[in-house]
């Protein structure tokens, strides 16, 4: 699954493809070549991504090896009654078949989450870029270059769901994992004659690699990233914590209704919230970028406008990370303003940019957004080379396309017509492989 890009010579007018995101292109300008993955290998990155950095996840790696150590050990054992053969193709299969087993698993939180009525958003198997993504039953489903390396399934649970229920859907894929091992099991007496008995191998792997899979799932451990399945199960057995912090239901709401795409609804919360929290930058913030993504920046514009000459006078209640949200509030109320079409405000996008960037002067999209001003105020030249910047760095897709096409425009005002192209055609691209519900 490394599919790992030469770095040797390519004739001219030959088509590259970015290692990270797949992106294809002839025009040379597009792409960099740098060092990247596991093995710090060479590969053509487009103007759009930034190499894949293994460091993160270091401790799948280790985690990987052993389990090679481990397979070696249940393989030898088995040799010792099967054969060498037997053992060998045991210990391949224990290894070969790691991603398919952690594809069932994924299968069986989606499942067992979908039973008990919740929205599932993603499931993924592996690490590191996206190899291959479809939409199916709702889902975004992803097989990863580094497929061995552990999966991830989201799911969002509805307001007030029970405890039993999200215990149910965190038990998933370790049934899903035994459910496997025990159809391995009645299907050995058959398969052990077969082949010469080498058929009896793989399922014999299969069943131990879907059984260490299932502990290893089931054991409580804080993990890397996120905690094991066994953990979460755990922790739902716990009285839970009094909320320390009177913003975290209304956090817990709103990401529900984000991660489902349904943007308006989140938007509506947090104006509602603008009643009790009068000026509030978080709230005003995201009911900017909510109604952004759920409509266009031209109907997010307006609210703002809306909503503050209806805002009582006198600075907003201060909380902990008060500068950072009134830095990000500021940061889309600027790009509101510059991407509302024929209602663009420029003059406010300058104001509110003054602000974000004195709160936050070094994050790449409050960077990105002064440089889709500059362009805008007729300094395409600065404000390309702020986009470009920029423009890797952002994580969200529809985030990056919009920097992208920003990033056209700027091309365009240089003449750059190749260059626009490209980069509009980077914005389909990012759209189209991202596969993101519709925004409602």
């Amino acid at each position: 699954m490394l599919g790992f890009i030469s770095d040797g010579p390519l004739r001219a007018g030959a088509t590259r493809r970015c290692r990270q995101c797949g992106f294809r292109s002839a025009v040379a300008s597009s792409f960099r070549v740098e060092r990247g993955g596991v093995f710090g290998r060479r590969g053509h990155v487009c103007f759009g991504c930034k190499p894949y950095q293994a460091g993160p996840d270091r401790a799948y790696w280790h985690s990987w090896f052993f389990q090679l150590f481990t397979s070696a050990a249940i393989a030898w054992w088995c040799s010792l009654d099967g054969g060498f053969a037997f053992g060998v193709l045991l210990w391949l299969t224990l290894v070969l078949a790691r991603p398919l087993a952690i594809l069932v698993h994924e299968s069986g939180h989606v499942l067992a989450a979908k039973a008990v009525g919740f929205d599932v958003v993603d499931a993924q198997v592996g690490r590191g870029p996206v190899a291959l993504a479809r939409r199916a039953w709702g889902v975004r489903w992803s097989i990863h270059r580094y497929a061995a390396l552990g999966g991830l399934t989201l799911f969002i649970p509805p307001e007030g769901a029970s405890r039993w229920r999200s215990g149910v859907s965190y038990l998933g894929g370790a049934l899903a994992n035994l459910a496997a091992a025990v159809v391995a099991a009645v299907l050995f007496p058959f398969a052990d004659g077969a082949a010469g008995g080498l058929a009896g191998a793989v399922v014999v792997g299969w069943l131990f690699l879907n059984l260490l899979m299932a502990l290893n799932a089931l054991w409580p451990s804080k993990g890397v990233d996120h905690p094991s399945d066994g953990a979460l199960i755990l922790a739902l057995l716990r009285k839970p914590a009094p909320d320390a912090n009177e913003r975290f239901p209304l956090l817990r709401q709103t990401q529900r209704l984000t991660l489902a795409g349904r943007f308006s609804e989140a938007a509506d919360a947090f104006e509602a919230q603008l009643k009790v929290w009068p000026n509030d930058p978080y709230a005003l913030g995201m009911v900017v970028h909510c109604i952004s993504l759920a409509k266009d920046d031209r109907a997010a514009l307006a609210r703002y406008r809306a909503l503050a000459a209806e805002a009582p006078a006198g600075p907003p209640r201060p909380f902990d990370w008060h500068a950072y949200m009134a830095g990000w509030m500021a940061g889309n109320i600027a790009w509101a303003a510059i991407n509302a079409g024929p209602d663009a405000d420029l003059d406010l996008a300058e104001r509110q940019l003054q602000v974000a960037l004195s709160l936050l002067p070094d994050i790449p999209a409050i960077k990105g957004t002064h440089g889709a001003w500059l362009a805008a105020r007729g300094q395409a030249d600065i404000g390309e080379g702020l986009l470009a910047q920029a423009l890797p760095e952002l994580e969200t897709p529809s985030d990056k396309a919009a920097f992208a096409r920003r990033l056209a425009e700027a091309r365009r005002a240089r003449e750059d017509a190749v260059g626009a192209a490209e980069a509009e055609r980077l914005g389909d691209h990012i759209l189209s492989r991202a596969l993101e519900r519709p925004a409602v």
